[in-house]
């Protein structure tokens, strides 16, 4: 037991043993260095990660508020196209109709006429007898033309006018609708 004490006081197991101590403080101290590097990194990621999100969300924001801006854009475009659509619609009817008063009034002058012609014809058949058959013939091929002579006869060529007119309005505004679809179209294919 003395010898054993005089090796604990000699020192060699006590230094053994500090020795291991040491040894494992420094392996412990590796291990916790490396643990504050990885949070370290750790932390650079994570603040690389927040960066890149608040990016992401300025960027969905302006996104959005661009799409709203083209929305209410292209409302404004539809209510034009729409009042545009009324407004011509309006003045097709209203000159349309100008136009049948007008070709009404021209055939009443024309069978006005028409009919006085004939007072006149019956008059001087009374007194030329020679002239009797020629006048009636005449007055009965007139009559059968006035006959069939219809209003839609002259309605069918302004018609058919305004109709032309109308289809290269329709034609005009169409080619318009296109170029605001593909601007749109364009709009939505530019990067953000």
């Amino acid at each position: 037991m003395l010898s054993r004490i005089k090796e604990l006081v000699s020192g060699n197991e006590l230094k053994e043993g500090v020795k291991a101590m040491s040894e494992s403080l420094k392996q412990t101290t590796a291990a916790v260095r490396e643990q504050v590097e990885a949070m370290a990194a750790l932390r650079k990621e994570s603040e690389a990660a927040k960066a890149s999100a608040a990016e992401m969300a300025d960027e969905i924001k302006k996104s959005a508020s661009y799409a709203r801006q083209m929305q209410d854009e292209l409302k404004t475009a539809v209510a034009e196209i729409k009042a545009l659509s009324s407004h011509i619609q309006g003045s097709v009817k209203q000159k349309i109709g100008e136009d049948l008063m007008r070709l009404t009034e021209e055939v009443k002058a024309k069978l006005e006429g028409a009919d006085r012609l004939k007072a006149e014809i019956a008059s001087v058949a009374a007194s030329v007898g020679n002239e009797l058959n020629k006048i009636r013939a005449d007055a009965t091929k007139l009559s059968a033309v006035t006959a069939t002579i219809k209003v839609e006869d002259f309605q069918l060529t302004k018609f058919s006018q305004q109709l032309a007119a109308a289809d290269s309005e329709k034609l005009r505004l169409l080619k318009r609708i296109d170029e605001l679809e593909s601007i749109i179209a364009k709009m939505r294919r530019q990067p953000r």
